[in-house]
């Protein structure tokens, strides 16, 4: 049996006065500046502490933002040296006194940043080798290759940054070989975000096509490899069987991902709907007018060991989710008796158990009851955002 490992404590001197004026960089050739952990976490929590908070991401077009205090900076996406050029002038520009980068591609270059006297800080997200192998459309050798690089790479300049922050025990494990300041913030949802801004627009539409049906929904990546199709057999076989289900799921992804599903739309439309990607400060309302959360994962490499993001933002609503099993999310439904684990290969497994709460509805409330209670004990940010102080105390 695995153990869901326990967060790292650190001692440092909670009295301490901190630099306002101390200057932290985020930056990521990856992610976009509103990613959730980044800004919606991480940088919102640290502008309780610093003035000058900055997070520089890449998108579809250049441009500068404020979001509560916290500039936003988008350079264009493009190919990876190019950004990686980009980012290093902003970055030189912007002058940090903590450099908090988020991804590989870009980490040696903090090593040069560190010589300058910068603090840095590697943001490990996931297991970026294991998800270039899966997720690149390269083929198999030239995959296994540049695999085998971006692992080096990442493992080599790793030991030189500060501290490593990592989102998993797997992860936590894997680096505190390489770096002794190696610590776990784990991407718990932030109740400072909760139904900040309401967007009834948004909610009268989702309650619409959801109409007196039980609404099934999945907020996230949309991409071919998350195996959402799934999610509409289950649906329509649910519904051939006489329940009342609809599945909608939101999103973004790459043009061919968009494309597949949009098939599905068209052709399951009484049931099933797809929408454009929202704000992270929306989806709490919208996952509060849903009745079940999707967290069906294939048995992937990078994904047996995750700690999906989805279950606990479902908790947090008070929603029963349903998920495959992985080895973490087992333990926790296990201790929290909130979801429903089932087996991905096995679509008449995902039917039949999903079914059988379908048939119980006190069954079904229970689940989402018991993840509200123990997000509201356990599965929430606040830890988190102790921990992540208590690194940057170490970086002053």
């Amino acid at each position: 049996m695995f153990k869901v490992k326990e967060f790292k404590v650190i001692k440092t001197n909670s009295s301490k006065n901190h630099n306002l004026n101390t200057k932290v960089v985020h930056a990521s050739i990856t992610h976009s500046p509103n990613d959730d952990r980044i800004l919606y976490r991480e940088a919102l929590s640290l502008k309780k502490r610093y003035k000058n908070i900055t997070i520089i991401g890449v998108g579809e077009e250049v441009g500068t933002s404020y979001y509560k205090g916290i500039k936003l900076i988008t350079i264009i996406k493009d190919n990876v040296i190019k950004m990686s050029r980009s980012i290093k002038n902003v970055i030189k520009s912007e002058a940090p006194n903590i450099l908090h980068i988020h991804d590989p591609f870009i980490l040696r270059m903090s090593n040069k940043f560190r010589k300058s006297g910068v603090k840095t800080i590697y943001d490990v997200h996931e297991d970026h080798y294991l998800c270039f192998k899966l997720f690149s459309k390269r083929n198999k050798i030239i995959k296994n290759i540049f695999g085998l690089i971006l692992k080096f790479t990442e493992n080599y300049y790793s030991r030189k940054v500060d501290a490593v922050i990592t989102v998993t025990p797997d992860l936590y494990k894997n680096f505190l070989k390489i770096n002794g300041n190696t610590y776990e913030v784990q991407n718990y949802p932030n109740e400072d975000v909760f139904d900040e801004v309401k967007n009834d627009k948004l909610i009268d539409k989702i309650k619409k096509f959801k109409g007196n049906d039980l609404l099934m929904i999945y907020v996230g990546q949309i991409s071919i490899k998350r195996n959402l199709e799934l999610g509409i057999f289950t649906t329509k076989i649910l519904r051939e069987r006489g329940y009342k289900i609809k599945f909608l799921v939101i999103g973004s992804g790459e043009f061919d991902d968009i494309s597949f599903y949009n098939i599905f739309s068209d052709s399951y439309k009484e049931f099933f709907k797809i929408m454009p990607a929202i704000p992270h400060h929306e989806v709490h309302q919208v996952l509060k007018n849903s009745d079940i959360g999707w967290a069906i994962l294939p048995y992937t490499d990078n994904f047996l060991f995750a700690f999906p993001n989805k279950i606990f933002e479902y908790m947090s609503v008070g929603i029963p989710f349903i998920a495959s099993e992985l080895y973490y999310v087992k333990e926790i439904v296990a201790k929290t008796s909130s979801g429903i684990i089932v087996d991905e290969l096995n679509t008449n497994d995902i039917v039949n158990k999903l079914g059988k709460y379908l048939d119980n509805d006190n069954k079904l409330q229970k689940l989402g009851k018991n993840g509200e209670k123990n997000f509201e004990l356990k599965y929430n940010w606040i830890d988190q955002e102790s921990v992540l102080f208590d690194i940057y105390d170490l970086m002053e």
